[in-house]
């Protein structure tokens, strides 16, 4: 009995500690929930190279334990406003002028612009905002004065956005939100920092944006600078009270908004100064700044005008402590690339950070990568030199593509068979071509000229060496085409490291793309692998569903590296993809393809690329562009969609009008149409000796089509797809001759 009772006692006991140690360990994990801080600290205006010149001693000691990389800040247009509201508006979007009016509550307003003036002390700001809206201005807080106005322009733009949105998150999870600094020169105000931490009606709860924090000095651009003790005092009293401080280190702007009268050594011995001051701020803040429970963002909003007139205006500097200190390259799932974010990004990895659960939202550091300011230098640079060498390398490419398409012509249609060893050549060079771009980038682009003049005489080689080793046409153009779809759907598999730094790939500057397959590469993959299927099948000899069997392979394959959310993740691609197994199934099913099949087979094709960036919204954690676009459907319903059918609409116009490969497609469709009465004369000959080549012209013809009305920058895509197209039906005219 006294055993039974002790192993009682001895359990109660066991319960009780355990009780005691459980509470306490949850209250300590939800106490350092509690306990996490945002700080973002906004150095405007500068470059990686300033970061390298500049004496940095407290911002070099914090690298050493943060993420680094670049950030793609592009917004609607390049008002310097814009790229701050973009941040928190999840989306590219134009900010309205005067958006950076923002005033502590207490602040007399004397001007503002177009809007109110007064020759004697004007009222306060807060007096002010709610004579403009109505609704009552924090004691303590910062008003913008041009909220209304901004929020009606937000909702008129196409698709709407919400202005404020980290502000009003914050204010929906108990987050206080406070703002600091500013960038204003004498006789000027600006506060973009403030778009930053407002809520939707335009209120920061906490700040100072005033000039108190501030100090005239003849010897800075712009007349004024930062009071570093004034400034710092600020700062304690507001971190103490914050759960999301957004600062405005304001200097590095003051130099680039006074620039108009600066040599550029003068202009680069501010900037550099500038950044010196804003070196010895951050050294004080760190000092009050508890790390190990504190995510502190370093953000460039914008490019100076040296950077554009380089050629650079989407990149700049991000840096980002987490705190467990971890360094490497930053990277997210908007861009899925080591060393590149976007300004779409800081909301997300806000709001992932203050979650209680384990998310991927919004950056992240990449594990085992190397990070330092010289390494994003040199990215910076293969980028610059990339974007600098595309234009001169695509005209490279459309005038070997344009004069394949007139030698073709020429000797295959109006028969100038002395052309023949020059149609060959160009043949096999110009289908090798975005095999050679592919590996192009092992060159780092360093001479324009001399990027162009290896990709003629690599392309030629190929041309000239497959010319002689291979003799009959089709099963060289066969075995080309076959190469170029395995490496490139392999190359897809991988993440797309050679298409991504192609000049056939995404321009990180511009930020059309970050990651997959871009269009251009999408139309070759399409139309290499569909012209390799038919040629090959040309030469088996087996039933129409033992072809069919085969042929789905390789046609599966390249769907799925151009539309799965993993890879691809282009949706217009994996609307022509999947067109183009369906055109292909009803060809060998013995069916005729008119225009009902046609329409019927895009609807399902775009049922089924619906479905699948549907299942990317509801089970991937980091979903593609697709899958954010369903789930903004499931809030904003047919309002986005219109939107992004009228941007969608708009890029494609603005895509036909001034891209030069409009000229190529052209080209294309004139030769296409100039060949088609000695197509038809021969088409019971080659329905008989080459129905693999008809079918093929078919289905390329019908998929060029697509995705030009598919997808909005789809005119490269449709020139490369009716390209293979055209050759197809020239190989199924030398199938003939060959038979002969």
């Amino acid at each position: 009995m006294m055993k039974n009772n002790r192993k009682l006692l001895s359990s109660i006991i066991l319960i009780l500690i355990l009780l005691s140690i459980c509470p306490a360990s949850a209250g300590a994990q939800n106490q350092a929930a509690e306990n996490r801080k945002v700080l973002i600290l906004v150095m405007d205006y500068i470059d990686i190279n300033d970061l390298q010149q500049a004496r940095t001693p407290n911002l070099n000691l914090l690298l050493e334990q943060s993420g680094l990389g670049l950030m793609n800040i592009r917004a609607k247009n390049r008002d310097a406003a814009s790229s701050y509201m973009s941040m928190v508006a999840g989306s590219r979007v134009a900010a309205l002028p005067g958006s950076e009016w923002s005033f502590n509550s207490s602040e007399t307003v004397q001007k503002l612009p177009d809007v109110y003036t007064s020759a004697t002390a004007g009222p306060s700001a807060g007096q002010l905002y709610t004579l403009f809206t109505g609704s009552p201005a924090p004691l303590q807080g910062v008003v913008n004065l041009n909220s209304e106005p901004t929020r009606q322009y937000a909702a008129s733009f196409s698709p709407p956005y919400q202005i404020g949105q980290l502000g009003k998150w914050a204010r929906e999870n108990a987050l206080q939100v406070g703002v600091l600094g500013n960038a204003d020169i004498m006789n000027s105000v600006d506060r973009d920092i403030a778009i930053l931490a407002m809520d939707e009606k335009g209120i920061v709860p906490r700040g100072n944006v005033g000039q108190d924090i501030l100090e005239k000095d003849p010897g800075s651009l712009g007349g004024l600078r930062n009071n570093q003790s004034a400034f710092l005092l600020a700062f304690a009293d507001l971190w103490r009270q914050s759960a999301v401080l957004l600062v405005d280190l304001g200097d590095s702007s003051r130099v680039e908004r006074s620039r108009e009268n600066c040599s550029q050594a003068m202009l680069n011995q501010h900037r550099i100064q500038a950044i010196e001051n804003n070196d010895r701020i951050l050294g004080e803040i760190v000092k009050q700044v508890d790390l190990s429970s504190t995510l502190l963002l370093i953000l460039t909003p914008n490019t100076n005008q040296d950077m554009l007139l380089a050629g650079n205006f989407g990149l700049t500097p991000v840096i980002a402590r987490f705190p467990d200190g971890m360094r490497g390259l930053l990277t997210s799932p908007t861009t899925r690339r080591a060393g590149l974010v976007t300004n779409l990004d800081l909301l997300p990895t806000i709001q992932t950070y203050f979650s209680p659960s384990p998310a991927k939202g919004g950056m992240h550091i990449v594990g085992d990568s190397h990070s330092s300011l010289a390494s994003i230098s040199d990215q910076l640079s293969l980028f610059l030199r990339l974007r600098q060498s595309r234009d001169p390398l695509h005209f490279t490419f459309m005038f070997l593509l344009a004069t394949l398409l007139i030698t073709g012509y020429l000797f295959y249609i109006l028969k100038k068979k002395h052309l023949r060893i020059l149609l060959q050549v160009l043949l096999s060079a110009s289908l090798s071509t975005p095999l050679v771009f592919l590996f192009l980038s092992q060159t780092g682009y360093r001479s324009i000229i001399s990027s162009i003049a290896l990709t003629l005489f690599l392309s030629l080689v190929v041309g000239v060496v497959f010319t002689s080793a291979i003799k009959k046409t089709t099963v060289r153009i066969g075995l080309l085409s076959a190469v170029t779809s395995v490496i490139l759907i392999v190359d897809g598999f991988r993440g797309a490291p050679l298409m991504l730094l192609s000049p056939l790939g995404s321009d990180a500057i511009a930020g059309g793309r970050f990651y997959g397959i871009g269009n251009d590469y999408m139309g070759i993959i399409l139309g290499s692998t569909l012209m390799a299927v038919m040629l090959g099948l040309n030469r088996m000899k087996m039933s129409a569903i033992g072809k069919m069997i085969v042929g789905l392979v390789p046609l599966t394959a390249a769907a799925l590296v151009v539309g799965n959310p993993q890879y691809g993740a282009n949706m217009g691609g994996l609307v022509t993809a999947l067109a183009v197994i369906a055109l292909f199934l009803v060809q060998f099913s013995g069916h005729r393809v008119g225009l009902k099949n046609y329409l019927v087979i895009l609807f399902l094709a775009f049922l089924g690329t619906f479905a699948i960036a549907l299942l990317d919204a509801r089970l991937s954690a980091t979903p593609s562009h697709a899958g954010k676009a369903i789930s903004g459907f499931s809030n904003s319903g047919f309002a986005l969609v219109w939107g992004m059918l009228q941007t969608k609409i708009g890029i494609l116009t603005g895509t036909v009008a001034h891209s030069a490969w409009s000229l190529i497609l052209a080209g294309g469709i004139l030769v296409w149409l100039l060949s088609r009465s000695t197509l038809n004369a021969l088409s019971p000959q080659m329905r008989e000796k080459a129905v693999e080549m008809v079918q093929g012209f078919t289905i390329l013809s019908l998929g060029s089509l697509t995705v030009f009305l598919v997808n909005d920058t789809g005119v490269i895509a449709a020139a490369f797809m009716l390209i293979y197209g055209i050759v197809c039906s020239w190989m199924g005219l030398e199938q003939i001759e060959s038979d002969k």
